[in-house]
């Protein structure tokens, strides 16, 4: 969930517009902190999978990845 610091500003005037272009703020910002939560995944599966001979993790570090991309690529269609 957002924290109320990630939440965009509320427009003074809430006309229907506005309130349109808020809910798209809104969900843009969720979209780039799942992808942010991604991005930290993969970057924790990546260090255990370097710390690791057999390289399991890897391919889970490069599923984490492609999510971000996904999920950025859903916050530019909001």
């Amino acid at each position: 969930m957002l924290s109320d610091d990630e939440l965009p500003p509320l427009p003074d005037y809430l006309s229907p517009g506005t309130v349109h272009e808020y809910a798209r703020a809104v969900e843009r910002a969720a979209y780039e902190r799942a992808a942010q939560e991604c991005i930290e995944t993969a970057a924790e599966l990546r260090r255990c999978a370097d710390g690791c001979t057999d390289g399991r993790y890897d391919w889970k570090a490069d599923g984490a990845a492609d999510c971000v991309d996904a999920i950025r690529a859903l916050g530019r269609e909001a």
